[in-house]
């Protein structure tokens, strides 16, 4: 752990970087990020390797690494590498982070209670995902933070449900399903079957294309919805 954290000094310098190797960094990042708790302790030195002009390769480990702790300075870091990495794969490092730290808030906040403080970070980061799920180039990356949204949603300002329902309309059909897998889940779990109106009109849409995955989500959604119906 030590040395790791002594890499991450050294690394997180651009001007030692390429003398150290940019493998050497990747490999301390994977060993903090199996110490779960301990990366915490070195926050600092990862989030300052997302932000910095290392390769795609670090930046995406670094990203991966500050999932392991629900820290506001973990979320404000991996909010702004979100929406100013020209990188996709980095982005989408970032979005996949996002969606575990975000369990991780929930968890915390029901088992210790959160600050102010952590409340406003999570909700930047819940404003960042529904930026890029609205924006982003890469479907990969809005899909993502499709997934991640799920987990944010107690942050979103109940932005989430109008952001996903517009997320049906997206070009990609993978971005379409993940939007309306989210969607249905968060639907069930709230106990709301209004959505089904919305399932069912995206599923009007989505049999005349060319790609049968979005109306086969479709279909099982409504069953889902249906189901709970009977049971209520």
């Amino acid at each position: 752990g030590s040395l790791a954290a002594a890499v991450l000094q050294i690394g997180a310098r651009s001007t030692d970087r390429d003398h150290l190797g940019e493998n050497a960094c990747v490999q301390a990042l994977k060993t903090l990020a199996r110490m779960g708790s301990k990366v915490h302790e070195h926050l600092p030195q990862v989030s300052a390797l997302l932000a910095s002009d290392a390769s795609a390769d670090v930046r995406a480990e670094a990203a991966g690494t500050l999932q392991e702790i629900a820290d506001a300075d973990a979320f404000e870091a991996l909010s702004a590498s979100l929406e100013k990495d020209a990188a996709c794969t980095v982005r989408l490092a970032v979005a996949k982070a996002l969606k575990v730290q975000g369990k991780r808030y929930v968890q915390k906040k029901d088992k210790e209670g959160i600050d102010d403080e952590e409340f406003a970070s999570a909700a930047l980061a819940a404003n960042a995902v529904i930026a890029a799920l609205r924006q982003d180039s890469s479907w990969e990356v809005r899909r993502a933070c499709a997934q991640a949204l799920a987990a944010l949603r107690s942050v979103s300002n109940s932005q989430h449900t109008s952001v996903l329902v517009g997320a049906l309309e997206d070009k990609d059909a993978d971005v379409r399903v993940a939007a309306l897998e989210v969607f249905c889940e968060l639907a069930a779990e709230d106990g709301n079957t209004d959505p089904a109106e919305d399932i069912a009109s995206f599923l009007k849409q989505a049999v005349t294309a060319s790609d049968p995955r979005p109306a086969g989500a479709a279909l099982r959604c409504l069953g889902r919805m249906c189901a709970f119906k009977h049971h209520q």
